[in-house]
């Protein structure tokens, strides 16, 4: 009996086991069946919008309509994604090869003999006839990256000696130590007319792929330093999904699409790890604005790059700063679907499924979407249907990692960086800078009430022990701990309280600042960068613009010799700034001051307005440097409410 009891529960669970694999397989088929679907729509894209006579590739395109050329300027990195794209519709057999070959000879051909370039870096746009600058846009860095990467694939994917030879030459061609201007980092750009940009790759981003490759050129490498000298701010979402972190979803993509970081750390991170959990940050994020964002329904995400309703924005979500208005974007969960296959797969079926007749088009997707705004995009873009189709193929076989890791000079890059294979590995944190980010939504946008004081209030015949300023908690504003909006705070007991009064000609703004170590070096221009206070006023409460002219942002910083305070304004170059009175006193363990806003100046009313204050901590003692803000939601910029 107790051996006809095992053998019936032996086949009871062989028959559970069958029927599970069957059902599994059934579903690997239908998924497999769909992204070759998703795939060969969207390589389309990399066919029809491509000028066959140069390899110049529209930035973006109606997902609907015929091909026009005029529709839109050509994008460099768009070409490094579409060389790939050849490859991989050669592979699947939606493109004879030797054409594929003949189009990537032409393309590579052309950027080194024709192609207008310095010092081996191309223009962002060009001309889709003539190759030309357009838009007055910036040499750029990464655009640069992203195309020499799809050549070095092309290189080593085609068994052809010409194609190698230009993809080598491009290559070398690039002189990275020029792009460093100098300092420790690259450059993201340069133009013409001004030099350099003033804007550097010193964080964690999609910049990786750059660095390996500047330090694995053959001709002007930079060294390793570079590798190490860029920041790895690292934070977790609700105490979870820790992760070395960027905001937009495409950050922790792009360098994956080429370089194979799986099972490989450079002593401080897993970086395929690190994707995954930004990937999981950014879904659980969707999720849980699900009920105030009905495009996030269903598990459906992806916060990133994309066109929304308000134009093309930078959208993404915890641990960095928060940028959402509920647009979803195909290509945040497509393109992660080497990190997250069965959440992002969920999410492409999904949107296949549920939108079909408004985001299905002659290139697969559509850009986005948002349900709150009634607005499905009309547009494909290149930089996000490239990384659909490649990722999706990284996925089912692994071409581009293979291909691209057989090169010989990225191999070395990774050797220099310090990679080597691990199992386990995830984050090194003796080598990583803990950081706390503040998630702002517009659910929760706070209300500040001013009280009201006599027209007879002045700033020169009353002093800090006034009875105005007795507390009252409606007009007070503290910014502590829970308001950290990034960065990392060593100080304790750093706090700031912000108390409002107004009449009928003034805003009256009191702060305290508890700060036992008052950093204040910069010149007047850079002051923000200094201990600092920095006042938002939206007058209209329509969003803050900025520099925008009906828009104000106040900055308040202690002198360089911490006897008194400046204040400066965006925008403005100081004009505004002449018309704040002040008062200011020195304390044991910080400062504080009240300055006096004059209401008709900065187009203040009664009524609500848009209204916040951030707070800039410097400790060089203790290492601080961070940002408090009472609220501050992307896009927008959403600011708190203020009434008056």
């Amino acid at each position: 009996m107790v051996l006809k009891k095992i053998l019936i529960a032996v086949c009871l669970i062989s028959f559970v086991l069958l029927n599970l694999s069957t059902v599994l397989a059934r579903s690997s088929k239908s998924d497999d069946k769909f992204l070759e679907m998703v795939q060969k729509k969207t390589f389309n894209y990399f066919i029809e919008c491509t000028n066959p006579e140069n390899g110049l590739i529209l930035d973006k395109t109606s997902n609907s309509g015929p091909v026009d050329y005029s529709y839109s300027p050509s994008t460099t990195a768009g070409v490094g994604f579409g060389l790939t794209a050849l490859a991989v519709g050669a592979e699947r057999g939606w493109i004879e090869k030797d054409h594929a070959k003949r189009l990537t000879l032409t393309t590579l051909k052309y950027f080194y003999e024709k192609m207008e370039h310095v010092n081996g870096f191309f223009y962002h746009f060009t001309d889709m006839s003539t190759g030309k600058r357009v838009w007055d846009c910036e040499i750029s860095s990464i655009d640069t990256a992203l195309f020499i990467a799809g050549a070095i694939f092309a290189g080593e994917y085609y068994n052809d000696a010409h194609i190698k030879k230009y993809a080598s030459l491009l290559y070398y061609r690039v002189n990275w130590k020029w792009m460093t201007n100098g300092t420790g980092h690259l450059c993201m750009g340069w133009k013409p007319e001004n030099g350099f940009l003033e804007c550097y790759w010193s964080e964690y981003c999609e910049s990786m792929l750059m660095y390996l490759l500047a330090m694995g050129s053959p001709t002007y490498a930079v060294t390793p330093d570079f590798w190490h000298n860029f920041k790895r701010p690292y934070a977790e979402y609700n105490g979870a999904f820790g992760h070395i972190y960027c905001s937009s979803l495409f950050t922790h993509q792009y360098s994956h699409i080429w370089i194979d970081f799986s099972n490989k750390n450079d002593g401080y991170a897993d970086y395929f790890y690190n994707s995954k959990m930004a990937t999981l940050a950014n879904r659980q994020f969707c999720i849980d604005s699900a009920q105030e964002y009905p495009a996030f329904k269903n598990e459906c995400f992806g916060l990133t790059a994309c066109i929304g309703p308000d134009g093309y924005l930078a959208y993404g979500g915890p641990p960095a700063g928060v940028v959402n208005d509920g647009t979803v974007a195909p290509t945040g969960a497509g393109a992660s679907i080497i990190f997250t296959p069965e959440e992002s797969i969920k999410t492409l079926k999904y949107i296949y499924n549920e939108y079909r007749d408004k985001m299905w088009g002659r290139y697969g997707f559509s850009d986005s979407f948002n349900i709150n705004r009634n607005w499905f995009a009309q547009e494909a873009f290149a930089i996000n249907q490239g990384p659909i189709l490649l990722m999706i193929e990284n996925y089912r076989s692994g071409l581009v990692h293979k291909t691209f890791m057989k090169n010989s000079y990225i191999e070395n890059a990774m050797r220099l960086a310090g990679f080597r294979e691990s199992r386990g590995f995830t984050h090194d944190m003796s080598k990583l800078k803990t950081y706390r980010n503040k998630i702002y939504r517009t659910s929760e946008k706070p209300r500040t009430v001013s009280m009201k004081v006599s027209d007879s209030y002045s700033l020169n015949e009353a002093d800090f022990n006034s009875a105005i300023w007795k507390k009252d908690a409606a007009s007070e504003i503290i910014l502590d701990e829970n308001l950290l909006q990034g960065g990392s705070n060593r100080q304790p007991g750093y706090l700031v309280s912000a108390h409002i009064r107004d009449n009928s000609k003034y805003l009256f703004i009191r702060c305290l600042v508890n700060d036992s170590e008052l950093v204040s070096r910069k010149p007047l221009s850079e002051m923000h960068l200094d201990d600092a206070i920095e006042i938002y006023i939206d007058p209209q409460n329509d969003k803050f613009q900025w520099g925008g002219q009906k828009d104000f942002q106040i900055i308040v910083s202690p002198t360089n010799d911490l006897s008194g305070i400046r204040i400066g304004d965006a925008a403005f170059k100081g004009e505004k700034a002449k018309l704040i009175d002040s008062r200011f006193r020195r304390l044991e363990n910080g400062y504080e001051f009240i300055i006096a806003v004059a209401k008709s100046d900065f187009l203040l009313k009664s009524g609500v307005c848009g209204f916040s204050i951030a707070a800039h901590n410097i400790d060089e003692k203790l290492g601080s440097d961070c940002k408090f803000n009472s609220y501050y939601g992307d896009p927008g910029i959403f600011l708190g409410a203020l009434e008056l």
